[in-house]
């Protein structure tokens, strides 16, 4: 049966033309909106919802109250010099976005207000990626990222199916925390597994079910798939022994051996001030370069191969 691409949408927020930090070599990286985990050292809050944010710099705001003006819902106050932003009334029609003198729809990184969450048929998305797709096609390839992109394993296939037409390499970036049935479907298409391990022992956090995550591990690697493990740096979360060593015997129960570790990421409270929530980890303490040497070692010392990736963290 032939599919209609033209009839299914992927939601995504963000797309980096030319990336060597989310997976082998020079990638093209879609993340997608979308998460179904609330990691406190998250950098990407923007993504957690299906439906989009609205965002607001207001570093980059004239105060002028032309969105006060455009919005039918009423969301956005000024009053002395303050601009303040009532989101739950927020009915995501973009017309402040349109009003405003200082922003552009569909390029939020850029504006004082934007909305993080584009909707796109398929077949167009493609179109979109595929120019760059083919100057990378001998170095690179495509990476689909998010947010957490199994939660739209569906459309992701038809998106992989494309690019395997075109013979372009693929990755997924993921937590693996969701069923494996969302998994299995995408097997054959996909070159190279990047999986975020995070095994802390704290119920109270939503960062995924590590003995979950290891069974899908297990799974995956059953079907000979390509597998780099990414293990975020956090002190006082994952910087300590104990997540050393899980990560440790996952990766030789399932004759894994490749290990991206990657920082913390300082400037993670940029977007939720964006979105005017309150960042968890804001009395976090910087952490020198000597603590991500420790995990370098520790995993080399095992005769993994491993990578410091900077420029963020899962």
């Amino acid at each position: 049966m032939t599919l209609d691409y033209n009839h299914l949408y992927l939601k995504y927020f963000d797309i980096v033309w030319l990336s060597s930090v989310d997976g082998p070599n020079i990638r093209v990286t879609l993340f997608l909106q979308g998460c179904n985990l609330r990691c406190p050292w998250c950098h990407s809050p923007h993504s957690w919802s299906c439906n989009g944010e609205l965002l607001y710099f207001d570093n980059r705001c004239l105060k002028c109250s032309a969105c006060v003006k455009a919005c039918p819902a009423e969301v956005h106050k000024i009053s002395d010099n303050i601009h303040s932003i009532n989101r739950e009334r927020c009915i995501k029609c973009r017309q402040c976005i349109n009003s405003c003198p200082m922003s552009t729809d569909g390029k939020w990184k850029e504006s004082a207000l934007g909305f993080a969450g584009t909707d796109m048929k398929i077949n167009d998305l493609f179109q979109l990626l595929l120019p760059q797709l083919l100057l990378l096609k001998n170095i690179g390839g495509i990476t689909i990222s998010g947010g957490e992109p199994l939660m739209q394993a569906k459309a992701v296939r038809e998106l992989l199916i494309l690019c395997k037409e075109k013979e372009i390499n693929t990755s997924i970036e993921t937590s693996l925390s969701l069923g494996f049935e969302k998994i299995k479907p995408l097997i054959n298409l996909v070159d190279h597994w990047l999986i975020g391990l995070r095994p802390v022992e704290n119920k109270n956090l939503n960062i995924g079910d590590i003995d979950i995550i290891e069974k899908n591990i297990k799974l995956l690697v059953s079907f000979s798939a390509d597998v780099t493990i990414r293990f975020p740096v956090i002190p006082n979360y994952t910087d300590n022994q104990d997540c050393y060593s899980r990560i440790k015997q996952i990766m030789e129960n399932n004759n894994i051996k490749n290990i991206d570790i990657i920082p913390y990421n300082f400037l993670a409270d940029h977007y939720y001030k964006a979105m005017g929530i309150e960042y968890p980890l804001g009395d976090m303490k910087d952490m020198d370069k000597y603590d991500i040497n420790k995990a370098e070692k520790y995993f080399a010392k095992y005769k993994f191969n491993t990578s410091i990736i900077t420029g963020g963290v899962l």
